[in-house]
């Protein structure tokens, strides 16, 4: 399927670096509004990657607090690299695919603005993504940064062992496909389509379920991506959850030093691989780690026998359950949704 105003993919296998490198162009979208603290950090560690063949595309919705001014500035000086568009759009979603249309790569990827990579993350990339191989699909491994949440230090779950198995969030209760250490080749965009405008929260889950319909995920054990972990502002009842699941997180071995923010992390600390299993629930809310509760709350949405995104997923995916079916004619926005992340 080609998406209308997508380049084609011999026009993006075209667009190469310079003579003498033989490294593909790979885009990466970056939606912004209203995160000045941090868009500096998540363009700055594009820059750190030294990716000869690198385009970024900075989709700023009308940012009022210097976001745009900071990616302008980013623009000025690495005009070869970034280029900054100013437009109002929908939503996340949206505002990806505004990106992605004018992207020209042959890889794809997006960083919300708290996201970061890792050094040598991209040219990984370049490495593992291999259609000869029918590699189109790769993530790596995620682990959290910053201050002021009880994830720092902790790695995103980073697995993937089939089609359904990604659809059965209802059950696991998160998303075990780090967004900002996945990568994909251009076909699989062109063969799958654009995001789902319709929904701003959980995009990403919902874009990997119409991805795996089609293509399988790749894991490389490697870290890829060093995000600001999520602040979670708790009610006394869920407290005791919280302490429950977090205090049953295996800490990576990187634990003790990223508590400092990301720049630390990328410049210090070397890449630390375990054989240990890597199950956080980093990506898990309270409601999610009380024993026997049935409900899936996915960023801030839920319904009795699972949220909005999850059904969609199911449907979008062709696995057309009743209880898919059943939560998307019933699930409603939760009245105290947070924001969405970008």
């Amino acid at each position: 399927m080609r998406l209308p105003g997508a380049p084609s993919i011999e026009r993006a296998e075209a667009t190469r670096a310079p003579v003498g490198t033989e490294l593909p162009r790979i885009s990466i979208a970056v939606p912004s509004f209203n995160q000045g603290l941090f868009v500096r950090e998540t363009l700055q560690s594009l820059v750190d990657q030294e990716y000869p063949n690198l385009e970024v595309i900075i989709q700023d919705g009308g940012s009022t607090d210097g976001a745009a001014e900071i990616a302008r500035e980013f623009a000025g000086r690495f005009p070869h690299v970034f280029r900054l568009y100013v437009e109002k759009d929908r939503g996340h979603a949206h505002a990806l695919n505004m990106a992605f249309r004018k992207s020209t790569g042959s890889i794809l990827g997006y960083l919300n603005t708290d996201d970061t990579l890792y050094p040598g993350c991209l040219h990984s990339v370049a490495r593992e993504i291999d259609p000869s191989r029918g590699r189109y699909i790769v993530f790596g491994r995620c682990i959290f940064t910053g201050e002021g949440s009880p994830y720092v230090g902790r790695e995103h779950p980073a697995e993937y062992h089939g089609h359904f198995d990604l659809l059965a969030v209802w059950r696991r209760g998160w998303n075990i496909i780090p967004q900002p250490s996945t990568f994909w080749h251009r076909k699989v965009y062109q063969t799958c389509g654009d995001f789902d405008e319709r929904y701003n929260q959980g995009l990403d889950y919902l874009q990997w379920c119409k991805f795996s319909k089609r293509f399988n995920f790749h894991r490389v054990d490697e870290l890829w991506s060093t995000p600001h972990a999520p602040r979670l502002r708790l009610g006394q009842q869920d407290r005791a959850g919280v302490a429950r699941y977090h205090d049953s997180v295996q800490p990576n071995a990187l634990g003790a030093v990223v508590a400092a923010s990301a720049v630390a992390v990328r410049t210090v600390v070397p890449v630390v691989r375990s054989s240990v299993p890597r199950t956080c629930a980093a990506a898990r809310t309270p409601s999610q780690a009380r024993p026997g509760r049935r409900s899936v709350r996915l960023h801030g949405r839920r319904g009795r026998q699972g949220g909005g995104p999850v059904a969609a997923a199911g449907l979008a995916s062709g696995c057309f359950t009743v209880r898919a079916v059943w939560a998307l004619a019933n699930a409603r926005p939760s009245a105290a949704a947070a924001p969405v992340r970008r």
